[in-house]
């Protein structure tokens, strides 16, 4: 796996993993009707890069560099800072078994990082939390780490204060557990204050919601609830076989990564798509959707991105990057970060462009991507909350 994280000049930071990303921001009651295009193309003015054995592809003005290699992470998979600059990474063990044999015996952990001198280079680690199962998610939040690690969101604390868990709870159980483990990406922490997380894969599972009602359903969801655990509910329905990262606008909007979103057509399969609260989205699967009754059809998908297998999303909140309010997703089939701009207006875009790309095999490290000048942020998107937007995208991908 290759981890990037972004680091800004002016010292604030944004993730991207699997789309861990952290914020406190006041939602709005803004709605969005949303449909876009995938159409890929190249462009000039692509720099080279080369770090050990890769060779990436920036755009111009950008500059990547390693910040954290082994013996610092092994096979670091998702990562999020807390208030204090640390980083804490999920490191794979590399054991490919599948997930209900992993379960038996985890050994996957949970490292924190530290760089001492501010040069931006971590020069500390030391294990967090050991004998995990697979990890595909983690969030710190509120002097706890919270990592999804299927079937459960695990809930661990340092109460001695010498950087270790001593603590380990079940934060919530999801009850399944299939053979890839798609059953548990997240958690994320919203802008609403609630964490959410996805279920994929179709194993039946069983949840008391908030409302009174129990849930039993085979298809894909996310949910949300508290950080305390309460006010549990669905926040949308699906037929894909694996949603995995969520990225949140300033005023609450959420998108949704993943894989198997659409066969409707040749050369479709994933992408990114818009979720509204209470929709139902693809793909066609009657077998899980039959019992989740819905008027219309399926709403649509926001970006087609065919067999890239898009795994984390985010939205950065800064300008440091020159991207505040894109989408940055990471396609891992692809080696690459695309990003998608949404503007909203009555007939607007969302181009898509490759922020980097790995051209040989997978090693693994941390790196950090850094712009080389600064510009004046782009004018802010006209936004009205109180009225439908429409956008319409088209898309311009670029190495």
């Amino acid at each position: 796996f290759l981890c990037f994280f972004f680091q800004a000049e002016d010292g604030i930071r944004d993730r991207l993993v699997t789309g861990v990303q952290t914020c406190a921001l006041p939602i709005s009651s803004a709605r969005l009707v949303l449909c876009a295009c995938f159409v890929p193309l190249l462009a000039v003015g692509a720099e080279k890069v080369t770090l050990g054995p890769h060779t990436f592809s920036l755009p111009v003005g950008y500059t990547l560099k390693a910040v954290a290699t082994a013996p610092l992470v092994e096979r670091p998979i998702h990562m999020c800072f807390d208030e204090e600059g640390a980083l804490y990474v999920t490191d794979s063990s590399g054991n490919s078994d599948k997930a209900p044999v992993q379960i038996k015996d985890p050994k996957h952990r949970i490292l924190r990082l530290v760089d001492r001198d501010g040069d931006g280079v971590f020069d500390d680690s030391i294990v967090f939390a050991e004998n995990m199962p697979f990890p595909e998610g983690i969030l710190v939040h509120a002097g706890a780490v919270y990592v999804g690690a299927p079937p459960h969101i695990w809930k661990l604390r340092d109460t001695g204060g010498d950087h270790v868990a001593d603590e380990r709870t079940v934060w919530f159980d999801g009850g399944s557990l299939g053979g890839c483990g798609n059953d548990m990406h997240g958690p994320y922490l919203a802008p609403d204050g609630y964490f959410y997380w996805c279920k994929g894969a179709f194993e039946p599972q069983s949840h008391l919601l908030s409302n009174g009602k129990t849930l039993k359903s085979t298809a894909a969801h996310v949910y949300r609830a508290r950080p305390d655990g309460s006010e549990l509910e669905v926040v949308i329905t699906g037929g894909m076989n694996n949603p995995v990262g969520l990225a949140f606008s300033g005023t609450g909007e959420r998108f949704l990564s993943g894989t198997f979103f659409d066969l409707s057509k040749p050369g479709r399969r994933d992408g990114i798509l818009h979720a509204v609260y209470g929709g139902i989205y693809g793909r066609q699967n009657d077998r899980v959707l039959a019992e989740h009754p819905q008027t219309g059809g399926l709403l649509p998908i926001l970006a087609q991105m065919g067999p890239a297998a898009p795994s984390g999303i985010m939205m950065p909140r800064n300008n440091a990057l020159g991207v505040k309010g894109d989408l940055l997703c990471a396609d891992f089939n692809l080696r690459r970060i695309s990003r998608h701009r949404l503007t909203p207006s009555g007939s607007s875009d969302r181009k898509s462009t490759r922020l980097n790309s790995s051209h040989k095999p997978i090693s693994y490290a941390v790196f950090c991507l850094k712009k080389k000048t600064t510009h004046p942020p782009p004018p802010p998107h006209t936004h009205t909350p109180d009225h439908d937007i429409n956008l319409t995208a088209t898309c311009d991908t670029r190495r």
